[in-house]
């Protein structure tokens, strides 16, 4: 089986949507009244971190904004990360954004942030236009993260370098609603008041970790042992599950994260709502993947739905998906969320034949679910793909490889390149594995980030990826 897995927050419609726009402004009026969100959707959660551990505060209980509204807070010196944690608390949040009559989910994000004055990130153009090797960047932000959203520093080669700023820090709330007066062919469905959201900040003390340590909670949306009388220790028990977490193990701890793993079986109505498979496509706060990730129980946890089937129509040169995280990064130590976590396919779990004494994610079923749950748990720890499927976006770390399509995908390949400036996902040249592992200027094939499984792949891990990691407050 070759490959998988684009990044679970649809990157094409949304990098090459962003890449197209101009600030110019919106004519379109909404219709109203709007109608009600299709489901309950959940109030803010809380972080189960406490609030203090020995005389530092980490976990900052701002309250409720109003988009556009300024929220203060301040970070000492030494801390090693800080992780903004926004999430809805209106119905007005689930409507839905139109691009050139195309219709994207409302996502939640910073306007602006500042320290002491000085912007270290601005949506306009970090986020809008960005540049395609973003590593130059103070912070960066591109992912779905509809109703709940997460941001954590550092995440780019430059604060990595620089470290986390000390001082008065200030978040403009916002989200892609509440922009889109100023970007052109942007429209609003309905007539929506502004949105509002509650914001926690969670500070990491420093230093900075050289190691971590990581729960994960696999929670069984599989069937595969319903047939005993406690399919989680059936599960925990299944020969096929125990190399899976082995191999997760090894994976997690070339980042030096140090990873342990619990299974806990999920009721049977929860089955029964997803028997036909988890949809990946609908990242709508009432879709399959943000219903599904509201079981997840409290705790300072990496949480990993085993599910039997991911549905998806798209199908990025010829690739099956079979991992999709929530959001990037996931609100880490907040579950019960629509983003708290991601779905891997648990297909291939059984099958030990081929498992030898390497992780090997192409002759060895438990090697690639533990390849797509450790992926997974990367984009949940901050993570973006070195290089995206079109070859022609790359993440903001200076020390992964990447792999330009215009330069390294084969003469005698019969599609093109993306355009510049993006356009349509389809019939464009999807950059393999092995296109990128062909040499120094085409890397990061075998990276464990790489869009894609394939015989190329490695589960390489970067210095810097290793950084941004044990920078999450999941990361104990």
């Amino acid at each position: 089986m070759d490959g998988r897995h684009p990044r679970g927050l649809l990157p094409a419609a949304t990098v090459l949507w962003l890449a197209g726009v101009s600030a110019c402004g919106a004519s379109s009026t909404p219709k109203a009244p709007p109608p009600p969100p299709a489901c309950t959707l959940p109030a803010p959660k809380a972080s189960a971190l406490p609030d203090a551990v020995g005389g530092f505060t980490q976990v900052l209980h701002l309250g409720t904004f109003t988009v556009g509204e300024t929220a203060t807070f301040q970070v000492p010196a030494g801390v090693a990360s800080v992780t903004l944690v926004e999430q809805g608390v209106d119905t007005s949040q689930a409507e839905t954004v139109e691009i050139s009559g195309q219709s994207y989910g409302n996502t939640v994000f910073p306007n602006t942030i500042a320290v002491g004055g000085t912007h270290i990130f601005d949506v306009y153009p970090d986020a809008i236009n960005p540049p395609a090797d973003p590593s130059s960047l103070r912070a960066y932000y591109f992912t779905d993260a509809v109703w709940a959203g997460a941001m954590t520093l550092p995440n780019t080669s430059s604060m990595l370098a620089s470290g986390v700023p000390n001082g008065s820090w200030a978040v403009v709330v916002s989200d892609f609603a509440h922009e889109c007066g100023g970007i052109s062919n942007c429209s609003l469905a309905y007539a929506y008041p502004a949105s509002q959201y509650d914001l926690t900040v969670i500070l990491k003390q420093g230093p900075a970790p050289a190691t971590g340590s990581l729960a994960v909670v696999f929670y069984l949306l599989t069937t595969e042992w319903d047939s005993f009388a406690d399919p989680a220790a059936a599960a925990a028990a299944s020969p096929g599950v125990q190399r899976m977490v082995a191999s997760l193990k090894t994976l997690l701890g070339r980042a030096g994260v140090a990873a342990t793993a619990t299974f806990q079986d999920l009721p049977a109505s929860v089955k029964a709502h997803f028997a036909t498979g988890v949809n990946a496509e609908d990242s709508s706060p009432c879709g399959d993947l943000a219903t599904l990730f509201q079981n997840s129980a409290p705790g300072v946890t990496m949480n990993l739905f085993l599910v039997d089937r991911i549905t998806s129509t798209s199908h990025q040169g010829g690739t099956t998906t079979v991992g999709v995280d929530g959001t990037i990064p996931g609100p880490a130590s907040v579950n019960g969320t629509v983003q708290s976590g991601a779905v891997v396919s648990v297909a291939d779990v059984a099958s030990v034949t081929g498992c030898g004494g390497t992780v090997d994610p192409m002759g060895c079923g438990p090697d690639e679910v533990a390849y797509i749950a450790a992926h997974e748990t990367g984009h949940f720890l901050g993570l973006y793909h070195p290089t995206e499927f079109d070859g022609t976006l790359f993440d903001p770390l200076k020390d992964t490889a990447q792999c330009p399509c215009k330069s390294c995908r084969p003469a005698g390949a019969s599609l093109a390149c993306q355009a510049p400036g993006g356009g349509s996902s389809t019939n464009v040249y999807a950059m393999t594995g092995r296109d990128c592992v062909a040499s120094a200027s085409c890397g990061g094939g075998d990276d464990l980030m790489f869009w894609v499984i394939s015989s190329a792949s490695a589960g390489t891990i970067s210095a810097e990826q290793a950084q941004v990691m044990r920078a999450s407050p999941v990361v104990q």
